[in-house]
C-alpha cells in the first residue's frame, strides 16, 4: 500500500485491517465500493506455528476473524503441514486446524504455495 499520495488536503478515509489485506478508501470512493463477504487470515506453516506459540495472539486472530461481520472469514494456511518434520508440531497443527473449523466455526483452506493461495 502507498503512503496515500493522490488524496487532497480536506479528503478523510477509511482503514481497516481485516485478515490478510487492507481496505483503504478515500470518501469519494464511497459509492463505488464493493466490499465482499470473505475475509482470510493467510499464514505460512512457519507463521502458523509462531501463532500458535503465542496462545494469546492466537486467540485473538480468529476473535477479530469471528467478529468482523463478513459472512465467510477463511484461516488459510499456506505451505505443507503433513511434511513438517517435527512429529509432535505437525499433530498439533492438523489439531488447531481441525479446532479451528469444527469448534470456532472458521473456514479453513489448506493451500499447496503463493500460487494455490492466488488460485483461491
Amino acid at each position: 500500500r502507498g503512503s496515500g499520495g493522490g488524496r487532497s488536503a480536506g479528503s478523510t478515509s477509511s482503514s481497516s485491517v481485516v485478515g490478510s489485506s487492507i481496505l483503504d478508501l478515500d470518501e469519494r470512493a464511497w459509492d463505488e465500493a464493493l466490499v465482499m463477504d470473505t475475509v482470510v487470515e493467510r499464514k505460512t506453516v512457519d507463521d502458523f506455528l509462531s501463532t500458535l506459540r503465542d496462545a494469546r495472539h492466537y486467540q485473538s486472530q480468529k476473535t477479530r476473524l469471528l467478529r468482523c461481520g463478513m459472512a465467510r472469514p477463511f484461516y488459510l494456511v499456506e505451505g505443507c503441514v503433513d511434511s513438517w518434520a517435527h512429529a509432535a508440531e505437525r499433530s498439533r497443527m492438523k489439531l488447531e486446524l481441525a479446532r479451528i473449523e469444527t469448534i470456532d466455526g472458521l473456514f479453513v483452506q489448506r493451500s499447496q504455495s503463493m500460487s494455490d493461495t492466488m488460485g483461491f
